[in-house]
């Protein structure tokens, strides 16, 4: 962020990222490790993530990433960002344990809105680049938190 008022130098700010939940067990310290290393957009960060099994049985996992971005205004700005984790997730033995991935912006504890994305057919669908950058935006719903 630039700070600056007339007659005077502008001085970039470096916005800090909330500290991040601990991953608590195994799965979601593999999650971390896997998206850790990402390049995320300019103000996004990781906040936590979170990996449980279904009822379906413990082959299959339900993955909710949690970001932190203060410029988000609803859940359509993070479809690039939550197709760029998809992609990273899909390549790991854990994506293809996944059935489905919500991301979310509870991180940032002063977010406009609770509604988060979700792919609820994560397993079926490629997320490899074989569909257009288009088609894979659309792949994500709106899910709400309430």
């Amino acid at each position: 962020m630039e700070l600056s008022t007339p007659g005077t130098a502008t001085v970039t700010v470096e916005e800090e990222c909330p500290p991040a939940a601990e991953p608590s067990d195994e799965y979601e310290t593999q999650l971390h490790a896997i998206l850790a290393p990402m390049e995320l957009p300019e103000g996004t960060c990781f906040f936590a993530v979170y990996v449980s099994d279904l009822p379906a049985g413990p082959e299959k996992l339900s993955v909710m990433v949690s970001l932190a971005v203060p410029s988000s205004n609803g859940p359509d700005d993070l479809r690039s960002v939550a197709t760029d984790i998809a992609h990273v997730l899909k390549e790991t033995e854990l994506g293809r344990r996944t059935a489905d991935l919500s991301v979310t912006n509870w991180g940032f504890d002063e977010a406009k809105y609770d509604d988060y994305l979700i792919d609820e057919n994560f397993a079926s669908n490629p997320w490899d680049g074989s569909s257009s950058r288009q088609a894979e935006l659309a792949i994500w719903s709106i899910g709400s938190k309430f």
